[in-house]
């Protein structure tokens, strides 16, 4: 037999294999399609769509914000049968002419769109039903292809089966977009133009139909005129289509109108704290079991509080500080109070970003942190003598040599002086004796989550505010001052209402004893105390108050970032201001910049009647000595200028001032000879050996995960210019400061002189 007698034989068999399994083919798609179509809705209602919202309430119970669950946007839920009728009927002319006749999409409305776009070269159109934007609104944001826009129309269809037409136009006028974080007609009535959508005329009804095609484009504060004219031009479309019924004298009236919306935040409070809030409800239950947010906000103080923080930005715009924000803590609860966290949200570019929540460099409103942990680990005490001289520390890339804002040295400084003045090399100074591991592990301790690097990633920089970190972590960090020591985390909710009823408390956080009361009270009393800043910041600063409060400031390299912290037994103020695109400022810096904005706000406090009592030492051990001013010792005879200043009992001066003799004459340590001689003193280098670092039994530990060679303390003494260091009988250097590299074990250090020998025994641990 040919091949081609077998071929023709065998060719019937195929085709009828090929047909059988394309009849099976078919037949599982329209059995899939079929149970596609009528299968049941994932919801048995369009509740989803119509983005139900949760209601967000301030301390008082006042209604800051309705806001969807799913977009974190704004909404207001409005029935169908409250909708105005011209509204309906202008929002289907406009949107889906034959939306009560279709069945999710229109074959007329496809072609013609494709027509429009062919002409145009370009997308102009994209025909689609209201069922199959909403189908859009549900599934959010997809990829706009034809395989996109077939299962559009499949969505739809089905869509159609299981609703009505007044359910989905209820869905869909409750779940569009419209611009600025909202969502539905009802809330954009209300933030735009300060009514319901009950009550908006036609032309103000046109105006907002007409958002729908680009919301970002066409919302009321970015398209300005346009926004008139897109809804004079639908309206005049509707009255040529006889579908809408309007006296004459409304037409002429519309026609020359030229709609005005309200401003920002007249219709909703604190937009981006209700967001911040919505997210940490969800550490407590699935946003969409949420009907209700009970907060910590103090909505009356917010709303008094914007136009103050908003006057002093525009007075500061010159130096192109252009951005703001301010956090309140009440810190007997430790509930946040306030959030500021743009003073524009609509402003399309920074507007929506919360700048209480972004890291950022807060400079040296970080010092008193390791100023605290100097005095709790008895390293110094608040007349301590501090270097601020030229001085060079190791570090993980060779030398790091700070200097001061001014560019300056200032010689020998006290301890409180040092702080409240805020000198940065007797800040690094000082760190360089507490470990700057110890401060890194304290900070993260108290909230400083943002740090999210080494210690040896921040070097000694860290007391300086090299680290990036947020306002309201550095706010809650400043309450462990005003509540004596105690570290309590920030609450924002008190109490969350779910769909079934049930009402969840929201406790706080457990409280933990981080420090004494006592050097709480020591860094609260320097911070509070003018007379401590006036080497820095002279008489007239605007961080001094007619009452008590602490202050501190901090400006970052380049003046990109002001951060001021102010804190009384009540409240803790952080406001920071720069701008968020991360230019720098012309030469503002934090006091006449971010310390404006607190004076302003803590005499608005003062006047308004709230309380700003005094730290108080009732039931601490604090004790007070007069000491010289200049060397931190117990005065004498001798001592020309002396002052009484505060210590803990165990922390204290324990010599006579060596600084003078007894006829007054200053002998003044070698280290500072030079300075003494800028500033006219007359002097004779004191002859008296002194170890100044480390103490007698001081214990330092070495991390094993930092190496080893960036691990090393200072030798330091006074009284001599070439001092012979001794560890455990080895020679190990010269001069009056060295740096000893870490290693475990007990040690013996010794300096040795001319004609004085002084020792002290350590001990290195390893964690």
């Amino acid at each position: 037999m040919s091949t081609r007698s077998l071929f023709s034989r065998f060719l019937p068999i195929q085709k009828k294999r090929v047909l059988f399994l394309w009849r099976w083919v078919c037949l599982f798609f329209l059995g899939g399609l079929t149970i596609y179509f009528l299968f049941p809705y994932p919801s048995d209602s369009l509740i989803s769509f119509s983005q139900k919202s949760i209601k967000i309430y301030d301390r008082n119970e006042l209604l800051l914000m309705e806001i969807t669950r799913d977009k974190g946007g704004f909404c207001s839920f409005l029935p169908l049968h409250k909708v105005p009728s011209n509204f309906l009927a202008l929002l289907v002319f406009s949107e889906d002419k034959r939306f009560f006749e279709h069945r999710g999409w229109s074959p007329i409305a496809l072609t013609r769109a494709m027509i429009q776009n062919l002409r145009a070269g370009r997308l102009v159109s994209g025909g689609s039903t209201i069922t199959q934007q909403l189908v859009r609104l549900r599934r959010g944001k997809m990829r706009n292809n034809l395989w996109s826009k077939i299962t559009e129309i499949f969505e739809a269809y089905r869509l159609e089966l299981h609703f009505t037409k007044e359910e989905i136009l209820e869905a869909y006028i409750n779940s569009v977009f419209l611009g600025n974080n909202i969502y539905g007609f009802e809330k954009a009535a209300n933030i735009y133009f300060g009514k319901s959508l009950e009550k908006l005329n036609e032309l103000e009804m046109a105006a907002l139909i007409r958002v729908i095609p680009a919301p970002t484009r066409y919302q009321p504060y970015r398209s300005g005129i346009l926004f008139t004219k897109r809804a004079q031009d639908l309206l005049h479309r509707a009255i040529q289509a006889r579908i809408l019924d309007i006296p004459e004298s409304l037409k002429n009236l519309y026609s020359h109108t030229m709609l005005a919306v309200l401003p920002m935040e007249s219709r909703m409070y604190a937009p981006l704290f209700c967001l911040y809030a919505l997210k940490q409800s969800q550490d407590y239950a699935p946003l969409e079991a949420i009907t209700a947010l009970y907060t910590t906000f103090d909505l009356s103080l917010y709303t008094n509080l914007l136009p103050i923080v908003s006057d002093v930005m525009k007075s500061l715009s010159q130096y192109n500080a252009k951005h703001a924000a301010v956090v309140i803590i009440d810190n007997p609860s430790s509930e946040l109070r306030v959030m500021i966290g743009s003073l524009d949200f609509f402003d399309e570019e920074k507007g929506q970003i919360n700048a209480s929540l972004i890291r950022k460099q807060v400079g040296s409103v970080m010092k008193p942190f390791a100023y605290a942990l100097a005095l709790e680990k008895r390293l110094f005490h608040a007349s301590s003598i501090l270097p601020d001289i030229y001085t060079e520390f190791p570090s993980s890339i060779g030398r790091y040599i700070p200097k001061n804002f001014t560019r300056t040295y200032h010689g020998p400084v006290r301890f409180a002086v040092a702080l409240a003045s805020s000198y940065n090399v007797s800040a690094v100074f000082l760190t360089a004796q507490v470990g700057m591991e110890s401060l890194y592990r304290f900070l993260k301790k108290i909230g400083f989550t943002s740090l999210v690097r080494s210690p040896s990633f921040y070097g000694l920089g860290l007391v300086l505010g090299n680290a990036d970190m947020t306002l309201l972590e550095l706010a809650q960090g400043y309450t462990i001052f005003a509540k004596g020591g105690v570290y309590t985390p920030v609450r924002t909710l008190s109490s969350i209402v779910l769909k079934n009823g049930r009402r969840l408390s929201v406790t706080q956080g457990t409280p933990q004893q981080v420090m004494s009361p006592e050097t709480a009270f020591l860094i609260s009393h320097i911070l509070s105390d003018p007379t401590y800043k006036l080497p820095a910041f002279g008489t007239a600063s605007p961080i001094y108050f007619p009452f008590p409060v602490a202050v501190k400031t901090g400006t970052t390299k380049d003046f990109r970032d002001n951060c001021v912290v102010g804190y009384t037994p009540l409240f803790t103020t952080a406001v920071w201001v720069g701008n968020l695109y991360n230019e720098p400022m012309k030469e503002l810096a934090s006091v006449g910049g971010a310390g404006k904005i607190l004076r302003n706000i803590e005499l608005f406090l003062w006047n308004r009647g709230y309380a700003f009592p005094s730290f108080k030492t009732d039931g601490l051990a604090i004790v007070t000595q007069r000491v010289c001013s200049l060397s931190g010792m117990i005065a004498h005879e001798g001592c020309t200028h002396t002052l009484e200043e505060l210590y803990t009992p165990d922390n204290l001066p324990s010599h006579a001032c060596t600084w003078h003799d007894s006829l007054g004459t200053p002998r003044i340590p070698a280290e500072y000879q030079s300075w003494a001689k800028k500033q006219g003193l007359t002097t004779l280098p004191t002859s008296h050996l002194t170890i100044l670092f480390p103490s007698e039994g001081a214990v330092f530990a070495v991390d094993p995960q930092i190496a080893r060679e960036s691990q090393a303390i200072p030798l330091e003494a006074t009284g001599e210019t070439n001092i012979l260091w001794v560890c455990d009988g080895v020679e190990i250097g010269r001069g009056n400061r060295i740096f000893w590299p870490l290693h475990p074990g007990k040690h013996t250090i010794e300096a040795i002189s001319s004609h004085q020998k002084r020792r002290v025994t350590i001990l290195v641990v390893e964690e």
